[in-house]
């Protein structure tokens, strides 16, 4: 007979709770579809680092390579990038 009295609780509690929840969503949806916006950004930018870095890893960088500040080609902009990110400080170094 606890047993069901606890059961029951608990199952009023998360009622209580998940109509708790709904009741602030539903008064502040826009903080929610900016949270929203956030989390698919987020991940978005996730997913686009890692194809950067599959680019950076089919580039080679000479061993004596010096930043240009306008680079001609498309090789030496990405030559670029990608050696201002292997980079510690992540800026591009000074000559």
């Amino acid at each position: 007979m606890k047993f069901a009295a606890l059961v029951n609780g608990f199952g009023k509690l998360a009622e209580r709770l998940t109509d708790r929840f709904w009741y602030y969503v539903l008064l502040n949806p826009v903080a929610w579809l900016l949270l929203i916006f956030l989390i698919v950004a987020v991940h978005r930018n996730y997913e686009l680092e890692g194809q950067l870095d599959t680019v950076c890893d089919a580039i080679e960088i000479p061993d004596d390579f010096s930043f240009d500040d306008k680079p001609k080609t498309d090789l030496e902009k990405a030559q670029n990038i990608c050696a201002a990110r292997t980079d510690d400080t992540g800026d591009m170094p000074e000559d």
